[in-house]
Formats: structure tokens, C-alpha cells, sequence
């Protein structure tokens, strides 16, 4: 006789995204300089900033980018953290969404075609880098282009505020990352200003500093590891000349 249960189970709860000044705290906790007596809280921000930039790089920040067209534009700027592009979704509101494929627009087919795209790199802090779409708009589509971009830094590093998207299993990355910071500060100082005429001291701090990099650079690879395990997508681009399996899809 077959046998019947039930479960109530509870919601499971997820945690908020944490603040800046927890991540700093955390840091100066790690540094045993709670009241800041050796590093400044600005110059803990400094480094988590440069720790963002550095994370980014390895755990890109997946960002939308919502674009307007313009009659008979085909270029459009991307935004200043524009790092690698995913997908782009043009014209939007369509069910099931129509997506663009990528040709590189110096392909004769390209200007002939409706479903292209292409980016270009400026590589140039002045001058964004573009989308350049085949087709010409009548004007007031809607296009979104999610990309690779760059988590949120700390924008006033005198006064500590905002929330952190970096996630919440890596943020102990981001003290390896302040920990080898604040050696080679030590060091350097050490060398500038010497508080001692022994080399020993210089070596110690120099070995540190070497240890603390070796030690933030196998946290990134184990989290690279753990990330690994993320099953890719295969992608079909279509056309007769162009039909084939992409199962790494270009991020770039």
C-alpha cells in the first residue's frame, strides 16, 4: 500500500547584499588596525577600489545597457565599464526575443544584412567603445546589450557608503587583496624612511609582501576553480556560410 507524507519546509533566506563599511571593518579587522593607527580608512578604500577593478577582470558584473535607435544610425556608444559583450537583444519587446549574431563590420556581408552586430574596442578612457548595428532604424527601437562590466567602487573613499556587488562568497578576496596591499605599503616605507639599518627587516617585509600576493592570487584561482563547474551553453549562429556551434562563445 503506497504511503503518503508531507513537509512544511521554511523560505530559505537568503543574506543582503553587504555595505562597503562592513567589507572595511572586515578589512581593518584582518589587519589588526581597528582604530586605524598603521592604514587610514581612505586608504583601505583605495585598495578595495583597486581590488574591484582587479576582481572584475575574473568575475565580470553581467550589466544590461538599454539603447535607443536613432533614424538611420548605426553606431552607438557602449557604457565607460562596457567590458565584453553577452547578447544583444534588438528590437526589444519581441516574443520570443530576437537576438543579433556578431560579424565583424568590415565583412562585405554586413552592411547588407539585418541581423548583425559588432563591437568596437577605442581602448581610450575619451572615446567609448561602440556598437555598430547593420540595420538601419526607422527610429525609437529599443536595443539592449548585456554585457561584462565592472562592479561598483567605493565613489567617495572619505566617506565610506553604498552597497558592494561583489558576491558574498569572494569577499574574502578583497582582504587577501588589502592584506598584500598594506605589506608592500610597509615595505615601501620601510624604504623610503628606514627605521633600521638591518636588512633583515627589509627582507622580512619583502617576503611578506610576496606571501601575501602568492596567497590572493590561489584564493582567485580556487575561486575560478569552484566557478568552473558552470555548465556553457552551446550556440548556433545561423545562415548556410555562417551555420556553426559556438561552445565557447566569444566574450569580447
Amino acid at each position: 500500500m503506497g504511503s503518503s507524507s508531507s513537509f512544511a519546509g521554511t523560505a530559505l533566506s537568503l543574506p543582503s547584499s553587504s555595505t562597503w563599511a562592513e567589507v572595511v571593518d572586515r578589512c581593518e579587522n584582518a589587519l589588526n588596525d581597528a582604530g586605524n593607527a598603521e592604514f587610514t580608512t581612505a586608504e583601505i578604500a583605495e585598495w578595495l577600489n583597486d581590488f574591484v577593478r582587479d576582481y572584475s577582470q575574473y568575475f565580470p558584473l553581467i550589466k544590461t545597457q538599454n539603447i535607443t535607435a536613432v533614424a538611420s544610425t548605426h553606431v552607438y556608444n557602449l557604457n565607460a565599464d562596457f567590458m565584453g559583450v553577452l547578447a544583444v537583444e534588438y528590437p526589444t519587446s519581441q516574443d520570443p526575443p530576437e537576438y543579433l549574431s556578431r560579424l565583424v563590420h568590415t565583412h562585405p556581408d554586413f552592411w547588407t544584412g539585418t541581423k548583425w552586430y559588432d563591437i568596437v574596442h577605442r581602448n581610450n578612457d575619451t572615446d567609448p567603445d561602440e556598437i555598430w548595428i547593420s540595420h538601419t532604424p526607422d527610429g525609437g527601437e529599443g536595443m539592449d546589450v548585456m554585457y561584462n562590466g565592472q562592479h561598483a567602487i567605493i565613489s567617495d573613499t572619505s566617506s565610506i557608503s553604498g552597497n558592494t556587488t561583489v558576491q558574498m562568497q569572494h569577499q574574502h578576496l578583497a582582504v587577501k587583496f588589502v592584506q598584500w596591499q598594506a605589506t608592500l605599503q610597509l615595505m615601501f616605507t620601510e624604504q623610503v624612511t628606514p627605521t633600521s639599518s638591518s636588512s633583515l627587516l627589509m627582507a622580512q617585509l619583502s617576503q611578506n609582501a610576496r606571501r601575501m600576493e602568492a596567497g590572493y592570487h590561489t584564493a582567485i584561482r580556487q575561486a575560478l576553480y569552484a566557478a568552473d563547474g558552470i555548465s556553457r551553453p552551446a550556440r548556433w549562429i545561423s545562415g548556410s556560410q555562417y551555420s556553426r556551434q559556438d561552445t565557447l562563445a566569444r566574450i569580447y
